[in-house]
C-alpha cells in the first residue's frame, strides 16, 4: 500500500509501530476475526472491493479509483495476484509488518476493527431483512388475485410453480394439503402473510425459501398483467412432459437472466472480460489476469471484440462440454447470492467516502458570523 495513499494517522501508526514478530495465539484470532467479516462470499479470499472496507477502517483516505493502483501494487508486495485477492496469511503479514509496505495495527486497534465490522455487518443486515420482508409483501399481495389475505391452493402454487415445481394438478394438490397440514392451518382457508413470510424464508425440505432476485424476478411478473395471466392459468393436467420441460426452461433462463444482469456492472447489456472474471472467480477460476484474458478470448471466440452478450452467456452456461461453463439451477442460485454480497460491499465504499466531503461543503455554504461579544482586534481582552 502506497504512503501517499494512506492517511496521516496510518502512516504515524507504522512509524511507531514495533518490529515484526511472531504473533500471539490472541492476535492471531483477531486477525482471522477481521478476516472472516471481511470475507463476505466465504471463498477464503479478499477481493479489491473487501480489502477496501478493511482499509477505510485502518483510515484509507483515497477514492475508489485510487484504491484500484494501491490494491494492485498491494498484492504484487504481497505476492498476491489482484484479480484472485489476498489470503489470510497475506492479511496476517500485512498488519504485522511496521515498514512501508505494511499497515501495522495494534491488538486494541485490531479490536476496535473487529467491533465496527461487526457492527456494520449487523446493519447490513439489518436492512437486508427490512428489504426482504417488503418484497415478500409485495409478493404475497400480488399473488394474492382474490384479495381476501390469504392464498388458496391456485395462489400458492404461483409461488411453487416460480420455484421450479413441475408437478401435475394432483400432485400439487397433494403439495399444498400437506404443507397446510404441517403447518395447522386450514387448506380452505389458505396461507395467511406470516405463514407465507416463513415458509419462504425457510430453507429445509418443508419450506419453500425464495432468494431475493428469485422474489424480484416473480414480483416483475405480476406487476405486469400479460405475465400474472400466463402465471395463473393452471397447467395442463396431462402432465405433458413438453409442457414441463418448457416450464423448467423458462425458470432456467430466468436466473441465469438475473447473473447475467447482476455481472453487468455498467449496464451496457454486454459483460466485459474483468465483469465476466468475476462470475468465472465464483464458478472456481483461479488463474492470473493473463491467464483469465486467453480464456476470456477462447469463451468469446469472434465475439471477444465486442464482448459477451446474454445470449453468449446463456450459451455457455448451458454447455456441457469442456468448452462451456455449465452450471446448474442450484449453482446459478449460490453464485447470485454471492454477487449480491459484493454488491453490498461496493454500496459500503460508497458510504465511507460521502461522508467525508459533506463537512467542507457545509463550512463554504456557511460562513463563519463574528460573535458580538468577542473583542476586537484593536481591543485587547480584559481593557
Amino acid at each position: 500500500m502506497k504512503a501517499d495513499r494512506i492517511s496521516e494517522e496510518a502512516n504515524q501508526r507504522n512509524q511507531g509501530a514495533p518490529f515484526a514478530k511472531t504473533p500471539s495465539a490472541f492476535r492471531s484470532g483477531l486477525i482471522r476475526a477481521v478476516f472472516e467479516l471481511c470475507d463476505t462470499d466465504g471463498d477464503g479470499l479478499l477481493s479489491e472491493s473487501q480489502m477496501l472496507v478493511f482499509a477505510c477502517f485502518t483510515g484509507y483516505e483515497g477514492s475508489a479509483e485510487q484504491w484500484k493502483d494501491d490494491f494492485r501494487h498491494l498484492c504484487t508486495d504481497l505476492g498476491a495476484d489482484p484479480g484472485t485477492g489476498l489470503n489470510i496469511l497475506s492479511l496476517e503479514k500485512l498488519v504485522n509488518n511496521s515498514g512501508e509496505g505494511g499497515l501495522y495495527c495494534t491488538d486494541d486497534e485490531l479490536q476496535t476493527i473487529r467491533v465496527k465490522m461487526e457492527h456494520k455487518v449487523k446493519m447490513v443486515q439489518m436492512s437486508t431483512d427490512n428489504e426482504r420482508a417488503n418484497l415478500i409483501s409485495a409478493v404475497f399481495k400480488g399473488c394474492d388475485c382474490d384479495e381476501d389475505g390469504h392464498l388458496n391452493e391456485q395462489e400458492m402454487r404461483i409461488i411453487s410453480n416460480h420455484l421450479g415445481f413441475e408437478g401435475t394438478d394432483e400432485q400439487w394438490s397433494e403439495e399444498f394439503q400437506l404443507l397446510c397440514s404441517e403447518n395447522g392451518v386450514d387448506p380452505g382457508s389458505g396461507v395467511g402473510p406470516a405463514l407465507a413470510e416463513r415458509l419462504l424464508n425457510d430453507q429445509s425440505d418443508s419450506g419453500c425459501f425464495c432468494s431475493d432476485e428469485e422474489l424480484r424476478s416473480l414480483l416483475t411478473k405480476l406487476e405486469d398483467p400479460a405475465e400474472k395471466a400466463k402465471l395463473v392459468v393452471p397447467k395442463p393436467k396431462s402432465g405433458n412432459q413438453k409442457e414441463q420441460d418448457l416450464v423448467a426452461s423458462e425458470l432456467r433462463s430466468d436466473i441465469i437472466g438475473a447473473v447475467f444482469r447482476a455481472c453487468d456492472a455498467d449496464r451496457d447489456g454486454r459483460l466485459s472480460e474483468k465483469e465476466m472474471r468475476g462470475f468465472a472467480i465464483h464458478t472456481g477460476f483461479r488463474g492470473t489476469e493473463e491467464e483469465w484474458s486467453k480464456e476470456y478470448q477462447s469463451l468469446c471466440g469472434a465475439s471477444a471484440s465486442s464482448e459477451m452478450d446474454l445470449e453468449l452467456f446463456e450459451k455457455l452456461v448451458n454447455d456441457r462440454t469442456d468448452k462451456g461453463c455449465y452450471c446448474t439451477y442450484e449453482e446459478m442460485k449460490t453464485i447470485l447470492d454471492k454477487i449480491r454480497l459484493d454488491l453490498h460491499n461496493n454500496a459500503f465504499m460508497v458510504q465511507q467516502e460521502t461522508p467525508k466531503e459533506a463537512p467542507k461543503a457545509a463550512e463554504e455554504q456557511q460562513p463563519v458570523q463574528p460573535d458580538a461579544t468577542a473583542p476586537s482586534d484593536s481591543q485587547p481582552e480584559g481593557s
